[in-house]
């Protein structure tokens, strides 16, 4: 029993960045998040991951956002969402049907909400011919083409004419990623459109989805300083050229040490 208890300790410091003596501790919130003191990621440890713990996340998921659309027998089928890029700027050039994906906003304070979509590819009408299309674009990560999955700093900007908008970086407040073939990417955004997109990942619906978005960001960092906790952005862009393995989840607690009962103590 000791050497499992050691072992689930160790694998908590390592994966979680947890210390030893957070497994013994009440959630010093008390019930926000649920009526389990110790509760882990919503006791979903095999499919939730807890990464940082003092963050605002915002997660874009890998797998497209689906809807239930109507068949001419009367029966419903679920089909992927559709959105649009444009080729030029200013919605101007080829429209392109693209596929959109779920954002969610969670923080450590306990709130969650994920009632966002994005498109990840990117589009150009200039580009060299066999790189226009959103399919012909999908999987290259280099410059101006679709943001590489991975987990990234979040900074908001608010200048220019985008509007507010998230921007990623590999460290608080910078502006580039480095992409898997050592490209240093600029300007990587989530921000609002419908749009042309070289990189950015841009919502569907306009300024109105736009300043809620925001809202969520602002509301969820203002809820984890009135708490005493970091309020750092972090963005998590699963990758969607992999089957899912894990859910992405904002952190919740860490899990509680047991006794030779199997109690928490």
């Amino acid at each position: 029993m000791k050497r499992t208890m050691l072992a689930g300790a160790v694998l908590a410091i390592a994966v979680l960045g947890a210390s030893p003596s957070a497994l013994a501790t009440r959630d010093p919130l008390g019930y926000v998040d649920g009526m389990g003191l110790y509760e882990y990621c919503l006791s979903r440890s095999t499919v939730l991951t807890d990464a940082y713990g003092n963050t605002v996340t915002i997660t874009v998921s890998g797998t497209p956002a689906t809807e239930d659309v109507k068949k001419g027998d009367g029966t419903t089928e679920k089909k992927s969402k559709a959105g649009k890029l444009f080729g030029k700027p200013q919605q101007q050039g080829n429209k392109y049907d693209v596929c959109v994906y779920t954002v969610t906003v969670t923080n450590e304070s306990g709130s969650s909400d994920g009632t966002y979509e994005v498109a990840r590819d990117t589009a150009s009408d200039t580009a060299p011919k066999g790189d226009q299309t959103p399919a012909e674009r999908r999987g290259n990560y280099g410059k101006d083409h679709e943001c590489p999955p991975g987990e990234y700093d979040g900074n908001i900007r608010v200048d220019g004419s985008k509007g507010p908008r998230i921007e990623l970086g590999d460290k608080p407040g910078g502006s580039t990623i480095k992409a898997p073939d050592g490209t240093n990417r600029e300007n990587v955004q989530i921000h609002f459109g419908p749009a042309m997109s070289e990189g950015c990942m841009t919502g569907q619906t306009g300024h109105e989805g736009q300043n809620k978005f925001m809202k969520t960001v602002q509301t969820q960092a203002d809820q984890d300083k009135a708490a005493g906790k970091p309020a750092n952005i972090r963005v998590n862009v699963v990758d969607r050229n992999k089957p899912p393995t894990k859910e992405s989840h904002q952190p919740t607690r860490p899990p509680p040490r047991l006794n030779l009962r199997g109690d928490p103590v």
